[in-house]
């Protein structure tokens, strides 16, 4: 059960202060066409790549022709591959800081293959009718995030009875990057549970989300993967 709770004001606020270091890291990246990680640049860019096998597998119960992707804390570009055999591949992708994104994009000429647009992982329902997409995927994004367990409430509330939630995030980020900009929030697994803290508070996720969800949870090279089933 929960450990301890946390004011959502207070990490908001937090959160808020941090957004100008994201922006300017983004800045970067794309002036420099991926800064140290040009393959990641080409991959986000490129309109023919692959839709993820590891994503698509997840997408097994889903009902065609069209399915419809949510890629949430996308970035200026979307990391998810654009084209997937036997669907109309159809993705959605946002970010609150999609509006700075834009400007970035068209400060160095960028044309986005697809556009980000403005929402808040803790407000897709503000945007988005529930049930409505066949999958959401949130990669290295929700460690940012102000109140993490209404963000992947809100994503599963958006997602089709029987689909998936995947995210995907390093380990512990808070610790690694001593708290600084974003970076608010750990992810973790113990005891096959999933477990998202900081040094004010702990949630287990595994009962936070047991009435609407079935959770997978795994480490793998440093990295945390959740699946989320909607119950």
């Amino acid at each position: 059960m929960t450990e301890e709770t946390y004011d959502a004001r207070t990490h908001r606020k937090r959160w808020e202060a941090g957004l100008e270091s994201e922006i300017a890291f983004w800045d970067e990246w794309i002036r420099t066409n991926g800064q140290a990680w040009p393959a990641d640049f080409r991959w986000r860019m490129n309109t023919s790549s692959a839709f993820q096998p590891h994503l698509a597998t997840l997408l097994a119960g889903a009902r065609g022709p069209r399915v419809r992707v949510l890629d949430v804390g996308a970035g200026p570009l979307t990391i998810l591959g654009k084209v997937l055999e036997a669907f109309d591949l159809e993705i959605t992708a946002i970010d609150p800081l999609a509006e700075a994104y834009g400007s970035l994009l068209a400060k160095y000429n960028v044309v986005a293959p697809i556009p980000t647009i403005p929402c808040e992982a803790e407000d897709l329902l503000s945007r988005f009718e529930e049930n409505s997409f066949d999958l959401v995927h949130a990669r290295n994004c929700l460690d940012h995030s102000y109140d993490p367990v209404r963000a992947f409430r809100q994503m599963i509330a958006v997602l089709k009875h029987g689909h998936w939630v995947h995210a995907e995030h390093r380990i512990n980020e808070g610790c690694s990057g001593a708290y600084q900009g974003l970076h608010q929030w750990n992810f973790d697994i113990k005891n096959d549970h999933f477990i998202i803290w900081n040094q004010e508070a702990t949630m287990d996720m595994n009962v936070e989300l047991r009435d609407i969800a079935e959770m997978h949870p795994r480490l793998h090279d440093g990295w945390v993967f959740v699946n989320l089933c909607k119950i």
